[in-house]
């Protein structure tokens, strides 16, 4: 295509003014999103490729060569495009209960690539579902931590992620005209946070996250990790 897809991020909050569900939610926030990049790997002009009638345009007789394959103005190692729906449709709510936050998200995306050396096309897919819930507790005061001879007192605020991926790479072989899949996982995602304010330029994040990784064919296999810790986050001004 000589013109790309436009790219576009659309939010709306009408659907929390709706007054069955305003005796459950205070808000609910609906958000679409659309990505996409067209990538060339590089390309240097043909030397095979000569000027005809004053234009540069393929002649009968050097535009094919021994093999019969057509010799374009430019040659292209490969290409490359990918679209993504981050997300396809999302709903933030926050219910009329202080500090109770949900959401619940889909997510698709795609990327295809083009192997001229091949040649072949491997296509990469991608669908994933997240449901979330978060907790803000208002001006928790912690009296074991002192600063100048004050208990620290702040929001916490708690952030909990659970996400179902499914990934699929099929190789489409261009000249056998047949795809094979060569791989794909089902990913699931456990991700939970605490942050904390200690002071205004200080904030303590407490975080456990938990992957499960099962693959779709044989060539690898099911595994799983855990990623826990805290960090201290300092803003210098």
């Amino acid at each position: 295509k000589q013109l790309p897809m436009p790219n576009w991020n659309v939010s709306w909050d009408g659907l929390g003014k709706i007054k069955l569900l305003k005796k459950v939610f205070q808000s609910i926030t609906v958000r679409h999103s659309y990505r996409a990049t067209y990538t060339l790997g590089g390309y240097t002009n043909n030397l095979l490729y000569v000027e005809g009638g004053g234009t540069r345009v393929p002649v009968s007789n050097s535009a094919f060569g021994q093999t019969a394959n057509f010799n374009p103005k430019f040659v292209i190692s490969g290409a490359t495009i990918t679209e993504s729906f981050s997300p396809l449709i999302k709903f933030d709510m926050k219910f009329n209960k202080p500090g109770l936050l949900g959401n619940f998200e889909i997510r698709k995306d795609k990327t295809v690539n083009l192997n001229i050396t091949g040649p072949q096309i491997m296509e990469t897919k991608g669908q994933e579902y997240i449901i979330g819930i978060g907790y803000r507790y208002p001006k928790l005061k912690i009296n074991a931590i002192k600063i100048k001879g004050k208990p620290v007192e702040s929001d916490l605020n708690f952030k909990l992620d659970l996400s179902y991926r499914l990934n699929k790479t099929i190789a489409r072989r261009i000249v056998e005209e047949y795809s094979t899949p060569t791989n794909g996982q089902n990913i699931i995602t456990l991700k939970t946070a605490l942050d904390y304010q200690l002071t205004q330029n200080i904030n303590l994040r407490l975080f456990y996250d938990w992957i499960k990784t099962t693959p779709q064919t044989s060539n690898s296999f099911p595994t799983a990790n855990v990623n826990a810790g805290f960090s201290l986050r300092f803003n210098l001004q």
